[in-house]
């Protein structure tokens, strides 16, 4: 077992880089950042299946960084505090200025393109 499954950490990476990080599947869908926030999901093959959102990426282990977990995690709903909004986390990035999770979210569909602390942020009960 890979002691990176069922983590979350940062996957810097850019073109200069070169694409030997990447799948070769992955060439072209993979997008330059440095703030993207992954769930770890599996080992295969040498790669690391990685999750953001919806998306899943299979990249070299060599770049990965961990992070601690989040609090909320993609596709969970969300009540901005001091309003009547629930949205839905459809990424998460890390500002490393602060050291903390920063998440983007959905209503009713549509992305918005603030980002909001966790602390902004309370859970939906169901």
């Amino acid at each position: 077992m890979n002691k990176y499954i069922n983590t979350w950490g940062l996957y810097p990476w850019f073109v200069e880089y070169g694409v030997e990080f990447l799948h070769p599947d992955e060439v072209g869908l993979f997008e330059p950042n440095n703030s993207k926030v992954f769930f770890c999901k599996d080992y295969i093959d040498g790669y690391l299946l990685l999750q953001s959102g919806t998306k899943e990426f299979r990249v070299k282990p060599n770049n990965y960084k961990l992070l601690g977990s989040p609090k909320y995690n993609f596709g969970e709903q969300v009540y901005m505090k001091g309003k009547e909004l629930i949205g839905t986390i459809d990424e998460i990035q890390w500002h490393d200025k602060d050291k903390k999770h920063i998440f983007l979210l959905t209503f009713n569909g549509k992305r918005k393109t603030r980002r909001y602390y966790e602390e902004e942020l309370s859970k939906v009960d169901k």
